[in-house]
Order: structure tokens, then C-alpha cells, then sequence
């Protein structure tokens, strides 16, 4: 067999040995495959090989044999590819037992007792510091500067864990705490954690004495007692392949029946000076690569997310040679994974992440998230979060009307109503509040015992998450058709078969579809982590002191859950993403690795608070040393035995951090080095810009821009239009038409304070009350203060229940501010003699209307306040104001302009009727005043035929009376345009009004114009 070779240059011509036959020896054997094909292809022609030529061999009997490979895919690829090769030779097969590294040392001897579980082991371990800080609480603080308190069960979970993750490290190199306390001065010179081991190792008793206690044995410490008792033993043959960093533990268990182990090394012979007797790397031997890589096969990009176009050259470059089902994408760094999945989709390319989503990425997980989090808080954004979640949704339209549209109404509870507590928000009045409230009683049917925030033993919570599991996910079947005499109807033809048959063939486990596979999977193994804990003997809860609240059970199924993985949906032919330590054990032919930088490739052990680098390498762990000798190996083999590859490097994180290439990429030769280093750092590679997704040929003949907002439709001419839209339409005639003509507008859940439009409403509703009371002409300020401070209560009471959120609470405080300011202004108002005579005055759909060509355009308003002062017979049109500026009526109606030229947004007849030349060029920008003084004539001549001592006609003022955030600046503030000014605001208005029975709505303006920040997701920002 081509490159393959025995322990130092032997085995590679010797004859192999009948299948279940063993060479007999003192210890094991190391066989060299080379590296020019990928292992998984290497290791199976030595199996196969290992059969002899016996013609006996009907069958291939593997059963006696234990394969170990680095990872579970490459164990399953290994014997995808073993039953091919003996399916295709016509052998029966019995395939041998293949594992990982972990799932081996149980394998090799008998456990004297039952081993703990996680759970067990996790509880165990919060026990144990428990005691530890009851008995020796300085002890406790050498380990922890601040122990957990006994009531906070969340911190002394995360406590275990490190303990627990701290322990097997240890345990897989053969050491207990003792052994570090112990050694570690010896080893270290001026040691100055010396106190701290031995706290810890006072721990680690106090963990195995809990765990005695309970009847279990710890699976580290039956390891180590079985290779200590030397009871290691098997009569099994065990083939470690590609095995190149085994725990010191198991080299040790191994030793024992050494004679019936053999290791697999993917390297030719002659780099076996490169690996240890145990086919292990020796770091010091990898410190670089033996060739580095092909300048021209490495890539580096400025952004992170540029690696995708690099990725889409290397296949389009490929695209004649491979198919998509031939090439596997590296990912060093894994969160990128759903942005080269929707990437890769968007060129029309199947791919799959093949270690697919985590269970805490499931959606049954999100739910159990969801009500958790509402359980704990009890608050309108948490309860938002969990009717958003689609099972939730879809449970209360089940159990419910099936046309509510709960998220709309959710939204619009919280908009309006703004609750902090989901139970007071409720309490308010409103249709939408009562509507929720009736939403919540249907939900609370299916989580109510997870709403409960009493401590509650596990089975109550065990019953509780089924329960709702239950409710949620299982959604009620079809019915199955009926046939005449109440049987199925098998009336199938044969074509129906056919297609239910492929069908079949389409769907997971059970004829389930993928998705509801995946769904019922993450439920069962959610069930199983609930059943792990609830297997935990009562007597170590007791100890541990534990009480479960509704805060604290998801936290203890995270534990179990963190690293369970959800199948991807099978696709074939496609590209198969994979974290960057599957790489090298993958037999794709074509491969590209992204993210090869520093701390990724290689990785780095980080900042272990209990074991820094310098401790692990004088223990012989898991150090810096050993990752980059693993790294390097695994770089080395993958471009050794890959027909094609690249390796892609960025220059910053998604996030901007900066990153630097990996050490790995660079060569040893001097000249080749600087070259990399200034082709790597200074003129990073910009890649093309074929990302975006492609546009529809009908759009590029149609002479479109595609990324243009959607151009307006035609639409009749409106009935009426409001005074205050003809401002939008002035800034900007197509955000005009999507906010009032195809009523758009925002509604979120996501909303912490009353926005302006929210503030300036509860203002309005406020002052529209005051003029209508009894205070309205009183000249006592405080008594006018009293009522606006005791109706701004009572309403936002009303609104916003008793626990508003703070932002809103604070908000009306500062409005109460405001209206006191106002108090005083009205009360001089009233001594000067100044009555109020219309409020909150409507001007009804025939009080005003517009005739443009032949068609009669009703303008309505309502005129917040009209005051008349009998001795000076003068009518004022006011309107409230709240903004923060207290912006006068002249800015804010007018604007000066310095270039006379007609922005492309406004019609040019528009354009002449809102401009106008005097001292200076100025143009309208709202017409809210005017019209209003329009709209008013007919109620103002009538006021005034009323039985007056006046003769003359009334004069007429309009203004603002402000309410801005500087108190001292409340006040009535009045325009001052003649009656030629005013009547050219009705024309512009009539022309406005002509423009949008026309239907002029485009272009947008550009830049856009403040004030219509809720559009920029349909428009963009361009400036």
C-alpha cells in the first residue's frame, strides 16, 4: 500500500497479519500511512488489509476491533467509507466498535460502583465548597476571593463548573489536586499559589467524601484508581487513528495491553522523529511546518466578513473540477457560520453546517428561555418576548380566535400603554389591555406552574417544562380522510402512491418532515437533561442546601444541554461547513480553512484563573506548545492531502478588533518572509463585490435602479386631508405618500418612553380638559396648577397602570414641570382679561374644503385653543407646542434660502407657490397657521355677529403657546404675516392638494429631511 510504513521503517513491506490475528509484542506499534490521502481513506485500506488473503473470508468480521478516532465525524466517515469498499466487493460486515478518545477508558476496565452523572457530579462539587466554606471559610476565600452566598444557587453552579472542568483536566493527565499542591512548588520555583492547591485540594475531598456519601464514584477517579489497582484490560484489538494528543491518563490505561494496540499516523515514515511512541506529536518538533504553505493558494482580507468573496472565487475556480459535495469550508472561527450559509445561498450554492445548531439555539430552548425570563421578571417586555416566540403564537390562535393578530396587538398595548409590569399594564383601561388580559388567561393555562415564584422541589419544575412542551409544541394533526364505510380511503391511484412514497423518502425519522424532526429531537434531549437532574438522589439536594425557584431551572438544564448538537438537514451535493478541528480529519478533496490568525489557528489556552500556560507546561497539559503543535500537524495535513486548497486570513474581527495572520503562514526563508509580510500587512487584498445578490434581468431592462426605494402606485385622489400633513409633503412627497397615503407607521414592542408624538398627545389631552373645566378662566395659579397636576395623574394612571416604566414616570414628572410653568402663564392670561372660547375645536369635513380640477378635497383640523379678549374684540388661534426648542411660528413655518434653484422633489408649479421673493427669498414649509386661520373665517364671522358693544371686525392673531423643556420660555410667541402672505399660504395649499390628487410623490427627497426616521428601513439613509 502506497505510503504506508511499520514502527521506525518496518511494516511498510511485511506481510499483514490474517484478520484477528495480532503480532505478538511488548508494546505498540506505530504505522506510518502517509499523508498524501486523507486518513479516513488511509485507515481504511489498512483495515482491509488486515483481513490477509484467507478466501475464508466470506464476511469481514471487525466486531473484536475498537477504532479510535479524534472526532465522532471522522469515525463516521471512516465507516461510511469501510462499508462502501465492502459492499462493493460483495462481503458481509461487522463492523468494528469505533469511539473518540473520551468513550475509551470505559472500555478498559469495570466500575466497582455506579459512575455519577454531570448533575450528580455538578451538585456534588456545590456541596463541597459549601462545606468547605462552613468549615474553613478561609480556605474557601483562597479559592474564590468571594465565595458564593448559600441563596444565590446560579453563582454556585458556575463555581462547580469550574471546579467540575478543572477536575477532569486534571484527571485526564492522571493528577489530582494533592498531586499540583504537592509537585507544583517543585516544579515552579517561587510558587505563589501553593496556599490556593491545597484549599483546593481540601475541595477535591470534600467532593469525593460528598460523592461516597451518595453511593457514586467519580469517572476521573475510577480511571485513575483503575490504572493505579492495574486493572486496565481488554480482549479487544485498539486502533488509536490519528490519535496525535491522547491524555496522559490514557496512555497510561493503554500500557497495561499495550501488546493489543496499534497506532494509525497519518505521516510518511520519514517524519517519524516528529511523534512520540505513542504516535503523539512532540511539540517541540512542530514548532513550524515542514513546507509552508503556497503564497498564491493564502489570502488575506482587510473585513472578516470579505472572506466570503474569496471563498466564492475559490469555487467558482473549482466549479469544473468538483462538485459542491467535494469541497468542506474550515470555519476557525464558528460563530461566522450562519453568515457563509446565507452567503452561499444567495450564489445559488447547497451547503450545510454539519455540526449543525446547538440544542440552546433550538427553538424549543428559546421557548423554555422566553419563560423563564417572564417567569422571573413579570414585566410587558418579557411577556412581548414570549408571545413572539412562533409556538406561542401559534398556541393561543389554536386556543383562541385564528384571526387575532396578537403580535399587532401586543404591540399596540405596549406602545400605548408603555408597562413596566405585564400584570399592572394589564389593569389599565383600553381594548388592548383587556384584550391581553384575555391573551394571558389562555397562556397561563399552558405555563402556569412555571409562572410561580416559590421555591419548589425538581419534579414540580420537571412538570411544569413537559407540561408546557407539550402544549406548545404539539400542534393537532390533520384529519385523516375518511372513506365511505369510516375506513381510510384507499382509493389511492397508483401515481398518488408514488408520490406519497417519495415523499417517505423526503422525511426524517417517523415521516417527519426535517424541521418537525429537528423540533422533537431538541424536546427529547431537553427531556433527558430534565430527567438527569431529577435523577439526582433527594439526599444531595439536601445537603447541597438547594431550593429550585422559577429563575433557577434553566440554568441547571444549560449545564446538561451546553455542546448538544442538532443534526442538519441532509442535503446532498453540498458544501459542508465544519469548525477548523474537523478539518484535517475530513476527505473532501477540495478544502478551504477561513479565519487562519492568531488565537484561532492556533489557538491559545487564554486566561485560566486556576491553570495559567506556565503551570500546564510544567504539568504537561494542554498548553500553548501543544496547540500549536496540533495546529501545525493539522495544516500540514490537510494541504498534503487535499488535491486543491486556500487558507484565508482577515485583518479585524466583525467587530473592527484588529487580527494578525497566523505565525503558520509564514515561511522560514528570510526573502520569502518579508515578502508575505508586506503583501499580508500592507496592501490587504480588496475583494470583488460579487456578494450582493443578483438583479432580476426585468429590472435591469426596465432602466431601474433595483436599490431605489419602490416607486409610488397610482392611487385615487384623497376624500380629505389633515392641516398637518401638508408639512410632510413639503419636506418630502414620496415619505409623504408612504406615511399618509399608504398609512405606515411603526410599531414595536421595543419602546422604553413616551415618544414626542406620545408626550405631546398626553400634553394635549391634559390642556384640551383644562379648557373645558370649571379653571379655565381662573386667575389663580396654583389652583390652575392643582388641576393639571391632578388630571395628568389620573391619566396616566389610566394608561400606564401603577408601576409605569421609569423613563415615562420621570417624563410625566418633567410634563408636570411644564404644565406648572403654563399655570402661570394662563393665570396672567385670565387677569389680562384673555377667555378661552373654543377648545380642541374641530373644523368638520364641510367646514373647509378645496376644489381642484372639478374635485372637492375636504381640509380638516382640530385647533387646540381660540381665545377672545372682549375689550380689545381680538380672537387668537393657538396652538400648543411641547417641543424641547420652543421653535416660534415663523421658523417653523418659513425658511430663507440661499440658492433659488428647485430641489428635484418638489413639482415646479409647486415650487413658484411656495417661494416668494422679498427682502430675501424665502419658501413655506408648513401651512399649519394659515390654514387654520382659513379654516376658522366662517366660525370667527359668526363669533362675531354675536351680540357685541364692538362695531369693527375682530383681528385675528395666531401664534404658538409654548411648553418647551426651558420653563422660563413658556409663553404665547405670534406670527406676524400680512394678509397677501397668508392668502399666498392658501394657494401653496391648494397646490399642495393638487400635487397629491395627481399622485406627484417621487423622487424622495435627498438628503432625507428630519422627522421621518421610522422610513429610513424602506428608503435608506443616503447622507
Amino acid at each position: 500500500m502506497s505510503g504506508e510504513g511499520g514502527e521506525d521503517g518496518h511494516g511498510g513491506g511485511e506481510a499483514a497479519p490474517a484478520l484477528g490475528c495480532w503480532t505478538k509484542r511488548d508494546r505498540m506499534e506505530r504505522h506510518f500511512l502517509g499523508w498524501d490521502r486523507p486518513l479516513a481513506v488511509s485507515a481504511v485500506e489498512w483495515f482491509l488489509a488486515r483481513q490477509g488473503d484467507s478466501e475464508a473470508a466470506a464476511s469481514a468480521d471487525f466486531s473484536n476491533w475498537i477504532a479510535v478516532f479524534p472526532t465522532a465525524r471522522a469515525g463516521r466517515r471512516f465507516l461510511e467509507l469501510l462499508a462502501h469498499r465492502l459492499q462493493n466487493e460483495a462481503q458481509a460486515f461487522l463492523p468494528p466498535h469505533v469511539v473518540t478518545v473520551g468513550g475509551l477508558p470505559e472500555l478498559l476496565y469495570e466500575n466497582r460502583r455506579p459512575l455519577a452523572s454531570r448533575p450528580v457530579q455538578l451538585l456534588a462539587w456545590v456541596t463541597a465548597l459549601e462545606k468547605l466554606r462552613r468549615a474553613n471559610p478561609e480556605a474557601a476565600t483562597r479559592i474564590l476571593r468571594r465565595p458564593p452566598a448559600p441563596d444565590d444557587l446560579q453563582e454556585r453552579l458556575q463555581a462547580g463548573e469550574w471546579f467540575l472542568r478543572l477536575h477532569a483536566e486534571l484527571g485526564g493527565a492522571g493528577l489530582t489536586f494533592d498531586d499540583v499542591a504537592r509537585e507544583a512548588p517543585q516544579r515552579i520555583t517561587g510558587f505563589p499559589e501553593g496556599l490556593r492547591w491545597q484549599a483546593l485540594a481540601e475541595l477535591q475531598r470534600l467532593y469525593w467524601e460528598t460523592l461516597d456519601e451518595a453511593g457514586y464514584w467519580d469517572v476521573h477517579t475510577a480511571r485513575l484508581h483503575a490504572v493505579r489497582n492495574k486493572e486496565c484490560r481488554t480482549a479487544c484489538l485498539i486502533v488509536l487513528a490519528g490519535i496525535v494528543d491522547p491524555p496522559r491518563i490514557l496512555r497510561e490505561m493503554l500500557d497495561m495491553p499495550g501488546d493489543r494496540v496499534a497506532a494509525l499516523v497519518a505521516a510518511p515514515p520519514e517524519e517519524a522523529d516528529r511523534f512520540d511512541p505513542w504516535g503523539a506529536l512532540i511539540p517541540d518538533a512542530w514548532r513550524t511546518l515542514p513546507e509552508p504553505p503556497d503564497p498564491d493558494r493564502v489570502s488575506v482580507v482587510d473585513q472578516a466578513i470579505q472572506q466570503a468573496a474569496k471563498v466564492e472565487d475559490a469555487l467558482r475556480q473549482w466549479s469544473l473540477d468538483f462538485a459542491a459535495g467535494d469541497v468542506t469550508i474550515g470555519l476557525a472561527d464558528e460563530s461566522l457560520a450562519p453568515v457563509f450559509l446565507r452567503i452561499l445561498d444567495r450564489l445559488g450554492v447547497p451547503a450545510r453546517y454539519g455540526p449543525g445548531l446547538t440544542v440552546t439555539e433550538s427553538l424549543p430552548w428559546r421557548l423554555l428561555c422566553d419563560l423563564s425570563a417572564y417567569a422571573a421578571s413579570g414585566t410587558a417586555e418579557d411577556l412581548a418576548a414570549l408571545l413572539r416566540h412562533p409556538w406561542v403564537e401559534d398556541y393561543l390562535r389554536r386556543s383562541g380566535n385564528r384571526n387575532d393578530d396578537i403580535l399587532f396587538a401586543c404591540d399596540q398595548w405596549i406602545q400605548r400603554h408603555l408597562p413596566l409590569d405585564a400584570a399592572a399594564g394589564m389593569a389599565t383601561t383600553g381594548e388592548s389591555a383587556a384584550f391581553m388580559q384575555r391573551l394571558h388567561e389562555r397562556l397561563a393555562e399552558a405555563i402556569g406552574p412555571l409562572l410561580c415564584r416559590e421555591a419548589k422541589p425538581p419534579e414540580y419544575w420537571a412538570e411544569g417544562i413537559a407540561q408546557a412542551l407539550a402544549a406548545f409544541a404539539d400542534a393537532p394533526g390533520e384529519p385523516v380522510p375518511q372513506g365511505p364505510e369510516g375506513g381510510t380511503d384507499e382509493s389511492d391511484t397508483p401515481n398518488e402512491a408514488d408520490v406519497r412514497h417519495e415523499l417517505d423518502g423526503q422525511l426524517g425519522p417517523a415521516g417527519l418532515h426535517h424541521d418537525d424532526w429537528s423540533r422533537r429531537e431538541a424536546c427529547e434531549q431537553i427531556a433527558f437533561a430534565v430527567h438527569a437532574w431529577q435523577d439526582v438522589p433527594q439526599s444531595l439536594w439536601q445537603r447541597a442546601g438547594a431550593a429550585l425557584t422559577g429563575q433557577d431551572w434553566l440554568p441547571l438544564l444549560e449545564t446538561e444541554l451546553r455542546g448538544c448538537r442538532l443534526p442538519p438537514k441532509p442535503l446532498s451535493n453540498a458544501v459542508e461547513l465544519v469548525g477548523w478541528l474537523e478539518m484535517p480529519w475530513d476527505d473532501a478533496p477540495a478544502a478551504i480553512v477561513t479565519n487562519v490568525n492568531e488565537g484561532w489557528v492556533p489557538s491559545t489556552a487564554g486566561n485560566d484563573p486556576f491553570l495559567p500556560n506556565r503551570l500546564r507546561k510544567a504539568f504537561d497539559l494542554d498548553d500553548n506548545a501543544r496547540r500549536l503543535a496540533r495546529d501545525a500537524y493539522g495544516l500540514t495535513l490537510l494541504m498534503k492531502s487535499r488535491a486543491e486548497w486556500r487558507l484565508i486570513a482577515a485583518r479585524q474581527t466583525p467587530d473592527g478588533d484588529p487580527l494578525l495572520p497566523s505565525r503558520l503562514l509564514f515561511s522560514r526563508e528570510k526573502p520569502v518572509f518579508l515578502s508575505q509580510v508586506e503583501r499580508y500587512f500592507d496592501r490587504p487584498e480588496t475583494p470583488p463585490g460579487r456578494l450582493l445578490p443578483a438583479v432580476p434581468a426585468a429590472v435591469i431592462s426596465a432602466g431601474r435602479n433595483p436599490w431605489e426605494p419602490p416607486p409610488p402606485e397610482t392611487l385615487p385622489p384623497p376624500a380629505e386631508m389633515r392641516v398637518t400633513e401638508f408639512r410632510d409633503y413639503l419636506a418630502c412627497p414620496y415619505r409623504y405618500y408612504l406615511r399618509h397615503r399608504l398609512r405606515l407607521e411603526p410599531c414595536s414592542d421595543d419602546v422604553e418612553e413616551l415618544s414626542a408624538i406620545d408626550f405631546g398627545t398626553l400634553a394635549h389631552q391634559v390642556l384640551s380638559d383644562f379648557g373645558r373645566s370649571k379653571h379655565r378662566d381662573s386667575d389663580d395659579a396654583e389652583a390652575v396648577a392643582g388641576y393639571l397636576a391632578a388630571r395628568l395623574d389620573r391619566l396616566a394612571r389610566e394608561r400606564f397602570g401603577a408601576r409605569p416604566k421609569p423613563a415615562v414616570a420621570i417624563q410625566i414628572e418633567h410634563l408636570k414641570q411644564r404644565l406648572a410653568a403654563f399655570a402661570r402663564k394662563q393665570a396672567d392670561r385670565a387677569r389680562e382679561g384673555w377667555r378661552i372660547t373654543a377648545c380642541e375645536y374641530a373644523i368638520s369635513k364641510n367646514g373647509g374644503q378645496m376644489i381642484v380640477e372639478d374635485r372637492a378635497v375636504a381640509i380638516v383640523g382640530r385647533i387646540d385653543r381660540i381665545d377672545y379678549h372682549a375689550e380689545q374684540n381680538a380672537y387668537e388661534i393657538l396652538d400648543y407646542k411641547l417641543g424641547d426648542a420652543g421653535t416660534e411660528p415663523e421658523a417653523a413655518h418659513r425658511k430663507s434660502l440661499t440658492d433659488p434653484e428647485r430641489p428635484p422633489h418638489l413639482p415646479p408649479p409647486l415650487w413658484e407657490k411656495i417661494t416668494k421673493r422679498g427682502e430675501t427669498l424665502w419658501r413655506w414649509i408648513d401651512l399649519q397657521l394659515p390654514l387654520y386661520e382659513y379654516l376658522a373665517r366662517d366660525v370667527l364671522a359668526k363669533m362675531a355677529r354675536e351680540p357685541s358693544p364692538h362695531r369693527d371686525p375682530p383681528t385675528v392673531r395666531l401664534g404658538y403657546f409654548l411648553l418647551p423643556k426651558d420653563v422660563a420660555k413658556t409663553g404665547t410667541k405670534y406670527a406676524s404675516w400680512s394678509r397677501a402672505e397668508l392668502d399666498h399660504a392658501v394657494e401653496a395649499a391648494h397646490e399642495v392638494v393638487r400635487c397629491v390628487c395627481r399622485g406627484l410623490f417621487w423622487p424622495p427627497a435627498d438628503p432625507p429631511p428630519p422627522g421621518f426616521d421610522e422610513l429610513d428601513r424602506i428608503i435608506g439613509k443616503t447622507r
